[in-house]
């Protein structure tokens, strides 16, 4: 691929502390560090990755660094939606957390009917060709329809605010396509990546086989970015799912600048 060219994939681990049987992240560990090394993405955005997992994946992808906070403490407390980027074709110029409540630079604080701590990461990278371009990755919230466009409603504004450069958004967005938080981004003009035909269910609940289920987890773009090869990758270990989400993958090549 060349240096316009990405990558891109978001994957929802499962924090690693849930007690979820013999579905527990101690027995997935290997598996899902194994798909993202196959996979081998230039761009991962994670969800419900608390900060050990985080350290894992890290030690796996020695040539990405990462961006991200504990939702928490601003640290590394609670889970985080770090964004792990190939350092030979990205370059971090600023970034950080940012928390989906009416104090977003305040760690912990909460939207209004979310019982959760939300957060989304961002990044401001410059590509190995001199272009700049925006990350953004994101959890929003399983409950409150509110917060969840909330959500959507500060990663674009913050897109707006970096003068509307080229823009990849990835995450858990608990909405399908048609929810208004994802309709919010194609009213904005971005392209919702999606396999050329189904299934698109991307919730499995630890069920390998339920392929079905809700659309909730995204890769967005802007139209500067062309979208080929999106592909759900429903991998297992055994006859067990690797996450209860499966994760989306796309390769994303830039537009020639006007």
């Amino acid at each position: 691929m060349t240096g316009t060219s990405l990558r891109v994939m978001t994957f929802n681990l499962r924090y690693g502390t849930a007690q979820d049987g013999d579905n527990s992240w101690v027995y997935r560990r290997e598996a899902a560090l194994k798909l993202v090394a196959q996979q081998d993405p230039d761009v991962l955005g994670v969800q419900e990755a608390l900060a050990a997992q985080v350290d894992e994946l890290r030690a796996i992808l020695p040539e990405h660094d990462v961006l991200g906070a504990g939702r928490e403490d601003g640290l590394r407390g609670g889970e985080h939606s770090a964004i792990f980027t190939r350092r030979s074709k990205l370059g971090l110029r600023e970034g950080g957390t940012r928390w989906i409540s009416n104090e977003p630079l305040k760690p912990g604080s909460l939207a209004f009917e979310a019982r959760n701590t939300r957060v989304f990461t961002w990044g401001e990278f410059f590509l190995s060709s001199g272009r700049r371009v925006l990350l953004v990755n994101c959890h929003l919230d399983h409950e409150s329809a509110d917060a969840q466009l909330m959500g959507a409603q500060h990663m674009l504004a913050l897109i707006h605010e970096r003068n509307e450069l080229p823009a990849i958004v990835t995450g858990d967005f608990n909405c399908e396509p048609n929810d208004p938080p994802v309709s919010l981004f194609v009213q904005h003009g971005f392209v919702d990546a999606r396999p050329a035909s189904g299934p698109f269910g991307t919730f499995n609940n630890f069920e390998p086989h339920h392929v079905d289920g809700v659309e909730i987890d995204h890769i967005l773009a802007t139209p500067s970015w062309q979208i080929s090869n999106v592909t759900i990758d429903r991998s297992t270990y055994g006859d067990r799912a690797i996450s209860d989400h499966f994760p989306v993958i796309a390769d994303l090549a830039l537009g020639l600048s006007h």
